[in-house]
């Protein structure tokens, strides 16, 4: 019992001692982009990333950007187990035992079949899942299974992967088999120890953590399990081995162990309820909590000593002591044997201290530097109020900066203490009511900065107007580039200055009076020199020159990173003490090593246009589709801002990316090959993006090549087409031709009808009988009318148009032959009396065959009197309507006697005729034939109507 009250009580104790100076930790949760506060495991892959399995699902995470992973049919998100195979799978298991893994950016789901207990397991090149009623074994590769061992799995306690061996605890059995299903061994369990869990193997010897009521310890197996000695508060959650530290999540806290000395080393995040831990390949420890999400813990050594509140805000060492001030205008003292902190001092006015400066001697200045304290070799000045900076020049003067001023100070007014600066001190304005001991070098203006350069026995001062500067005799300017310059801070060791800008430049006057720019940084926060030591803070970090060790020229990478532990914008202030860099935080004060930075975080490109990234693919994108989003990746968890990644395209200028994303976006590219380059904190990387944004169509050579040969198909349509319409003219003009032809076949057939053999037969017979009869009259008189016709047809013959009182003409002519052969015809002609006959016209021969036919066809049968009427008159007012009207058999009885005859007869002058019509048409004639047949009361054909439609030109 006494044994048992002893080690509680030394527990106790080295949980206190483990209290009181916590290690720096960074703390994510929510606030910081994590989906949830509520941790289950933590992974990092070999690219750096950081997997989180959380109440929300898988995460991945870079130090600045979460991702979450989710699948479709998902039914419970929360999982753990996080492992990562040779491929670059990421695989956890839900849970609901679901087994998911993270391929091409996309979480996926495992056989689609629940397992027990949460168990698998990767070991090698092979997967190990237990199911209901078996342990499969699957090749990675392909993701097949190759083995499977039925196993009754209701009392498999825990299933772990070590050295490549699953190890099952399975009733009170170890069971251990090899990446290829073989069993390698099989160890009893104690009795006691049958609850034992999270193996580890530590100097070749199985390790377990016994967390039986009671016992909560650690046991090694050596022929058999024996308990080492380590004991824990309460239950374990999970325990991890880190080379000879053990760490153990208990239910309220981190226990931390040397597991070769078997002592408890620190008790960390008391109070919490951590719930996993890891190691990341930088040297920094992970835990997760099941409320308060994760906490980084750079280095285990580096503590943090609490500060008396939260208000401090400088530092100064002064003879080998620390001071701090607040903003409150409390001065406090840290003893370096204990680090304690102990208020040494308050100003009156309890304004902010902008500076501690050690003065020798034993002299306060009057009135305006009753701020201070004594001490042993001299007085400790406090900057506060309306003074902004103050230098020390020699016992006498002081430089002092106002914000209203730009003053010369004097400490000793005793004419016995000369100086360089008395003469310039006298020649300057003093307001004994205002100021009694200072004299004023610039009235009027914001004086935020003052130094005193002792080679050059020039004083400084940054102010509104620029940076002014007075030596004992002479005052002047500071320029560059024959511009003024405007700082915030100006700061001298030996003989150079350095000033920060307004702008975050940094400038830095050398002792040959050269000012150059310092490149590598911008929008630098803030400078400060501690002894022989430059400190420059920036977004991306802290860096630091030892200016004792560069040369006077400075070249252009003479700040160094430092390997900082922390987020630089929590750092209030820098300083350095007992050779170690002292950084207060709001956290607290933390002491560093003097180390600089050699840690380079990977560069990822993680996606294009928000699709997974290919590396050596080059990318085509066609015209719309030109602007880009480059999504990227810089694993940093400790400084995840404090990087400058800068880009060029087409080895154009260097741009740089914003420091607080992970994205570049490019606008409206034009069409042509592309080449990104990066460089990271100014060094190359080998990272290279190739992409094409294609071309339009009318721009490649496939559409130039198209485009061609549309054209040339173009010219050879138009040239086949003109080729066509010539072929076409030329058809047109053989038409015409042909048409023309048919035109005086067509009037020469009108001519044969008239001029047919019956008809010359019978004329010349009645000429002859005339002659024998010897009726010179009449055989003169018809002769005369045969010749007249004759010479008429022949003349008609060669003209296209002829006037309408030729035609009547004629037709007379003809019909007067015709007569003498019919007995009983008779014929009649009228003409309408405003038709004027010698200037209407129209085509030569057209009323004749139809006259014709009316005397062959339908009055040569006709008994009896034989009738024929031709009119001429005005249908219209430019058509001109010719009726040719018999009294004979009709159409239909003559086309019966016709067929009777000839079977194959056809009226060669009526198809010449209509013919000639079809030409004349075609050239708009636009001639009209209509025939009507006539039938009497008893519906009998009583002649026919042939009615002509011509215009009249």
């Amino acid at each position: 019992m006494t044994r048992k009250i002893i080690y509680f009580v030394f527990y106790l104790l080295l949980s206190h001692y483990g209290l009181a100076q916590q290690p720096y930790a960074i703390h994510i949760d929510k606030s910081r982009g994590l989906p949830s506060n509520e941790i289950f495991d933590i992974y990092q892959d070999k690219k750096g990333f950081v997997w989180i399995a959380g109440n929300q699902g898988l995460s991945r995470f870079d130090g600045l950007t979460v991702k979450n992973y989710t699948y479709s049919n998902q039914y419970s998100r929360a999982g753990n187990q996080i492992m990562e195979d040779p491929y670059g799978r990421i695989w956890y298991v839900s849970f609901d035992n679901y087994l998911y893994y993270v391929q091409n950016d996309s979480l996926h789901v495992f056989n689609d079949q629940p397992g027990v207990n949460h168990i698998y397991g990767i070991a090698d090149h092979t997967l190990f899942f237990l199911t209901q009623t078996s342990l499969d074994f699957y090749d990675l590769k392909s993701l097949s299974r190759f083995k499977q061992m039925a196993m009754f799995t209701g009392d498999i306690g825990f299933a772990h992967v070590l050295n490549d061996l699953l190890v099952i605890r399975k009733s009170n059995t170890l069971t251990i088999y090899n990446s290829k299903g073989e069993l390698s061994a099989s160890i009893p369990l104690n009795k006691q120890y049958i609850h034992s869990e999270h193996p580890f193997i530590f100097n070749h010897q199985l390790h377990l953590v016994d967390n039986y009521p009671g016992s909560k310890q650690i046991v090694r197996y050596d022929g058999k399990f024996m308990p080492t000695g380590i004991r824990f508060h309460s239950m374990v959650k999970k325990a991890v081995l880190f080379d000879s530290l053990l760490m153990a999540a208990e239910n309220d806290r981190l226990s931390v162990f040397d597991i070769k000395s078997f002592q408890l080393r620190q008790t960390l995040f008391q109070g919490e309820r951590p719930s996993c831990m890891m190691r990341d390949r930088d040297g920094h420890f992970w835990i997760g909590t099941l409320d308060n999400g994760l906490y980084i813990i750079p280095d285990l050594h580096q503590l943090t000593y609490p500060l008396p509140e939260k208000k401090i805000c400088l530092s100064k060492v002064i003879d080998h002591k620390l001071y701090l001030g607040s903003t409150t205008g409390e001065v406090y003292q840290v003893n370096a044997a204990d680090m304690n902190v102990n208020k040494i001092f308050t100003t009156t006015n309890h304004q902010e201290i902008y500076d501690l400066v050690y003065l020798p001697g034993n002299q306060y200045i009057e009135p305006h530097f009753r701020n201070g304290f004594k001490y042993d070799k001299g007085m400790i000045q406090i900057v506060s109020g309306g003074l902004k900076s103050v230098a020390y020049i020699d016992p006498k003067y002081l430089a002092a900066a106002y914000s209203s001023s730009a003053v010369l100070l004097n400490r000793n007014r005793s004419d016995s203490l000369t100086s360089l600066f008395d003469e310039l001190y006298y020649s300057r304005p003093i307001d004994p009511a205002l100021f009694p001991n200072a004299s004023v070098l610039l009235d009027g203006v914001r004086a935020k900065s003052t130094a005193y350069i002792p080679e050059e026995h020039k004083v400084y001062y940054a102010t509104n107007l620029g940076i002014r500067w007075f030596a004992p005799k002479e005052k002047g300017h500071l320029l560059w580039n024959k511009k003024e310059i405007y700082c915030s801070t100006i700061l001298q060791h030996q003989q150079t200055l350095f000033c920060l800008t307004h702008g975050g430049e940094l400038l830095i006057r050398t002792a040959d009076s050269r000012i150059r720019r310092y490149e590598n940084l911008q929008q630098i926060e803030r400078i400060k020199i501690c002894d022989h030591h430059l400190f420059v803070q920036h977004a991306s970090g802290i860096f630091h020159a030892d200016l004792e060790e560069i040369s006077t020229s400075m070249d252009s990478n003479f700040l160094k990173q430092l390997p900082l532990m922390m987020n630089s914008s929590q750092i209030l202030d820098i300083n350095v003490w007992e050779n170690e860099i002292i950084f207060i935080t709001r956290e607290g004060l933390i002491r560093s090593e003097f180390t600089h930075h050699s840690f380079r975080p990977a560069f990822y490109i993680t996606s294009i246009n928000q699709k997974p990234y290919t590396p050596e693919r080059i990318y085509r994108f066609p015209t719309k589709q030109n602007d880009l989003e480059i999504s990227y990746a810089i694993p940093d968890y400790l400084q995840p801002q404090g990087h400058i990644l800068s880009y060029r395209i087409n080895h154009g200028i260097w741009k740089q990316s914003p420091s607080d994303v992970r994205k570049i976006t490019l606008a409206s590219l034009e069409p042509e090959d592309y080449l990104i380059e990066f460089k990271l904190d100014n060094e190359l990387l080998p990272n290279q993006l190739k992409f094409k944004i294609e071309k339009p169509w009318y721009k490649t050579f496939g559409s130039w090549l198209t485009i061609f040969a549309l054209f040339a198909f173009i010219i050879l349509f138009i040239y086949r087409w003109q080729l066509r319409q010539q072929k076409e003219k030329n058809n047109l003009e053989m038409e015409k031709m042909q048409l023309e032809n048919s035109l005086k076949q067509s009037m020469m057939s009108s001519i044969k009808s008239q001029m047919n053999p019956h008809f010359l037969f019978n004329a010349l017979n009645t000429i002859q009988s005339f002659i024998i009869s010897e009726d010179k009259r009449n055989a003169s008189t018809y002769l005369s009318k045969f010749s007249k016709l004759t010479r008429r047809i022949l003349e008609m013959s060669e003209k296209e148009k002829i006037s309408l009182d030729e035609e009547v003409d004629a037709l007379k002519l003809y019909l007067d032959l015709e007569k003498i052969r019919f007995e009983q015809m008779e014929y009649t002609i009228t003409v309408d009396s405003l038709l004027n006959t010698e200037s209407v016209f129209i085509p030569s021969m057209i009323i004749q065959p139809y006259v014709e036919n009316a005397i062959k066809h339908g009055l040569l049968h006709k008994k009896g009197p034989k009738k024929l009427h031709i009119s001429f008159k005005k249908f219209d007012s430019n058509i001109l309507e010719i009726v040719i009207d018999d009294n004979g058999i009709g159409r239909m009885r003559s086309h019966e006697l016709n067929l009777i005859k000839n079977k194959d007869h056809q009226s060669f002058a009526l198809q010449a005729n209509q013919k000639r019509l079809d030409i004349l048409n075609q050239d708009n004639q636009d001639i009209h034939i209509s025939f009507t047949d006539k039938t009497d009361y008893d519906q009998q054909p009583s002649g026919t109507t042939v009615t002509i439609h011509i215009p009249i030109q």
